[in-house]
């Protein structure tokens, strides 16, 4: 009866040990917070630059769990929301990850949403591995689709290795076809990639 009772006084001890925790104030925000002890690495200037969060903080909005980055004038990099985001034009689902603008830190760069988001229209792919790019002002400048479908008229194919581009305007710059299409006597073939002119030329990508 005392080996398993030894034991399990080891087990707690090692739970105990590995579940401790630091605090530090983050003076951009002007608030402490709690992270796993052994986490975090800082800049030269001594700020944190990444940590992996004891609980869920609120910084100036923002509901952080689990890694958060941060740049190193302290200002919030990226990190994992805790409850979904409603947004003008979708809503980033609880669980993505969020990385700022490097020039712009005001600004989404880049989101890896936790299950597909549909934005204008057009479902995108999310699996909690999967990038999507965005413009200073919000709308997709790259991304990879959920679902071969159709955008502003083109058949557009889902392809894991292929994103499609879209012009700061929104209008579709490049992507894979879906199926046959034929242009100004030109053929493109299903799943052969075309770059859309501003004009609404179409052309075939230079190797």
């Amino acid at each position: 009866m005392k080996k398993p009772l030894f034991a399990g006084i080891l087990i707690l001890m090692i739970l105990v040990k590995c579940s401790s925790v630091n605090t530090i104030t983050l003076p951009f925000y002007k608030t402490k917070i709690s992270y796993l002890e052994g986490s975090a690495s800082f800049y030269p200037n001594a700020n944190l630059k990444k940590c992996k969060l004891d609980k869920m903080i609120n910084l100036a909005g923002n509901k952080c769990i689990n890694w958060v980055h941060f740049f190193e004038s302290g200002q919030l990099k990226q990190y994992e929301n805790a409850a979904d985001i409603e947004t003008p034009r979708y809503t980033i689902p609880a669980k993505s990850v969020i990385i700022y603008n490097e020039t712009n830190k005001s600004r989404i760069n880049y989101i890896v949403f936790s299950k597909n988001v549909t934005i204008d229209g057009i479902e995108f792919q999310g699996d909690g591995k999967i990038t999507t790019e965005f413009f200073n002002d919000g709308k997709v400048k790259a991304g990879f689709l959920a679902k071969d479908q159709v955008i502003q008229k083109f058949p557009c194919k889902a392809i894991a290795s292929q994103p499609v581009y879209f012009y700061p305007d929104g209008k579709l710059q490049m992507l894979a076809l879906s199926k046959d299409l034929e242009y100004s006597h030109i053929k493109f073939k299903n799943g052969e990639s075309i770059i859309v002119g501003q004009n609404g030329n179409l052309s075939k990508p230079k190797n």
